[in-house]
């Protein structure tokens, strides 16, 4: 008897009402290759991080559909780490601090976050930067967020005493990544730092922040919906902080270990 993790599969998304743009050859393929797996008879659980993955088995009761479990993916931030004034510890100047965080690459939306920046937010972009970035970085819209000041970047590996800070500075946390449908631990963080994020009105991400209201899912194509979303923000951060919190309460790396230990037993 056996239990495995399914990860990184969106072949259910549009039947559970999940947005994305279009199934993949791959995610075509995975769907039959996902009701031939729970017809194993020596698995006894299909494990997902995607809430979605397990509505959708409870929905259409697939041969073998009781076998898959959902666990709630976790991510860790100590923000015990820093104590003090963050923005004066981080260099900061005042005002809305929109942060993006993590390995910086296109694919995390850092393009769509300057081309809707606004007129007020201020933009800190933490974390490594990969090619495509650093020569964005170099573009005239850059180059003017930079020199009103609204464009901080700290392009280095960011130890856990700067992320602790960084996520206490930050006002809200950018997550709306590109053509991305899967989790994002960057969304667990903000939450646990009772911070509303801004995030693409697509896939899981997209869906955990409309249904937990832990802050505002717009078209990220569209610079007049994020820099809207941008202002909505700095106006009224609404009810979405003490939202993450609950959000975040079960989702540690302890509580994410205990439940696929308990699942593994279970198949003794």
């Amino acid at each position: 008897p056996f239990a495995g993790f399914l990860m990184g599969r969106q072949f259910h998304c549009p039947k559970v009402g999940v947005k994305i743009e279009g199934l993949r050859r791959r995610d075509k393929i995975a769907e039959p290759v996902f009701y031939r797996l729970l017809r194993i008879k020596s698995l006894r659980h299909v494990i997902s991080v995607d809430e979605t993955l397990f509505t959708f088995a409870n929905d259409t009761r697939p041969a073998g559909w009781e076998k898959v479990v959902h666990v709630a993916d976790a991510a860790y931030i100590d923000l015990s780490a820093f104590a003090g004034d963050a923005r004066d510890f981080l260099g900061l100047p005042t005002g809305f601090i929109l942060l993006a965080y993590g390995s910086l690459s296109l694919r995390k939306g850092i393009a769509e976050l300057l081309n809707g920046a606004g007129e007020s937010a201020i933009i800190v972009l933490a974390g490594k930067q990969d090619e495509e970035v650093r020569q964005l970085l170099q573009s005239p819209i850059a180059q003017q967020l930079r020199e009103q000041g609204r464009l901080v970047e700290i392009n280095q590996f960011i130890d856990s005493r700067t992320e602790a800070a960084l996520f206490q500075a930050a006002d809200a946390v950018w997550v709306g990544y590109r053509h991305w449908y899967g989790m994002s631990g960057v969304l667990v963080q903000a939450a646990a730092a009772g911070k509303p994020v801004l995030a693409m009105d697509e896939g899981l991400v997209g869906h955990l922040v409309t249904t937990h209201e832990l802050g505002l899912a717009v078209r990220i194509t569209d610079p007049n919906a994020v820099r809207s979303g941008i202002e909505t923000l700095m106006n009224d951060l609404g009810p979405y902080g003490a939202n993450g919190l609950r959000f975040a309460e079960n989702r540690t790396p302890r509580r994410f270990a205990e439940e696929v230990s308990k699942i593994i037993e279970s198949c003794v």
